[in-house]
């Protein structure tokens, strides 16, 4: 198990990093409250963000529902995300890998800075 000292480090890391990137973490906190709220109170409070295309256009996407299919998950509905976009069990593995890989990238590039000074 690792000290408390590491774990602050990861933190401070983690906080380093979701700084880096104002817009995404924004976007991110502004959606996940929404889709928290969303399923907490089963719909009564939408704040989430529409699809533009349906909005724009009237016509329905390829990831119209990965929001709706994202709240099942929440709810631990998985038979209801697969209804709602059968596209989100490749989406949020792809998300997560994907923000896995530019963390790493970005502790790699945080830990030769701190080498060099």
């Amino acid at each position: 198990m690792g000290t408390p000292s590491k774990a602050k480090e990861v933190l401070s890391l983690l906080w380093r990093y979701a700084l880096s990137k104002p817009f995404l973490l924004l976007l991110l906190s502004y959606e996940m409250v929404a889709m928290l709220l969303y399923a907490i109170t089963d719909g009564e409070i939408d704040v989430c963000i529409p699809c533009l295309w349906t909005t724009i256009f009237g016509v329905h996407c390829p990831g119209c529902g990965l929001t709706t299919a994202s709240i099942d998950l929440l709810k631990l509905d998985f038979a209801g995300a697969w209804e709602a976009n059968p596209l989100v069990f490749a989406v949020l593995p792809a998300i997560v890998f994907f923000a896995v890989s530019d963390f790493l990238k970005f502790r790699t590039k945080s830990i030769s800075e701190a080498a060099v000074a």
